[in-house]
């Protein structure tokens, strides 16, 4: 899709301004929207111990990605692929 600037489009903030705004909108947002709806923001772990039955497992055919923990006597742990639970 090509861009389409208006002929009569003036820039009025700097580049780093507008990233900063955007920035704003998106957090002012996010917290309004949260707060309308009664929502709590949630963070996931990337990765979990293999065999603790946190990662999902949706349709039995996918197989997680798997590392051993070094500091941790080479305990198998798993790239977390859905957040579905």
């Amino acid at each position: 899709m090509a861009l389409i600037i208006p002929n009569d489009y003036r820039q009025t903030l700097m580049p780093e301004t507008t990233e900063q705004a955007i920035q704003l909108l998106k957090i002012s947002f996010q917290e309004k929207l949260s707060r309308t709806l009664n929502f709590h923001r949630v963070t996931a772990p990337l990765f979990v111990l293999s065999g603790t039955s946190i990662n999902d497992d949706l349709n039995g055919v996918e197989r997680a990605v798997k590392f051993p923990i070094l500091c941790m006597g080479d305990r198998k742990a798993e790239v977390v692929h859905s957040l579905a639970k």
